[in-house]
């Protein structure tokens, strides 16, 4: 399934809003991954129903510390 619509938004707390579309409904699991492709985050998702959607990310790798900025990409 083709993920559309990603995007990524600093928000004023310091973290990221995650905001995505799906075109049906899927379960969904958020992974951040570095330019090297390795995972350093993974985010919990709602269940994902079809349509517009949205995640909070405090911007942390699960070993809590700091991500740089980086590109949005789908798979």
């Amino acid at each position: 399934m083709v993920v559309e619509q990603v995007a990524a938004t600093p928000t004023r707390a310091g973290g990221i809003e995650l905001t995505y579309a799906l075109p049906r409904s899927a379960d969904v699991t958020i992974e951040v991954r570095n330019v090297a492709g390795r995972s350093v985050a993974t985010i919990p998702a709602p269940a994902g129903r079809g349509g517009p959607d949205r995640v909070l990310w405090n911007g942390l790798s699960a070993g809590g510390q700091g991500v740089p900025n980086g590109r949005t990409s789908s798979c």
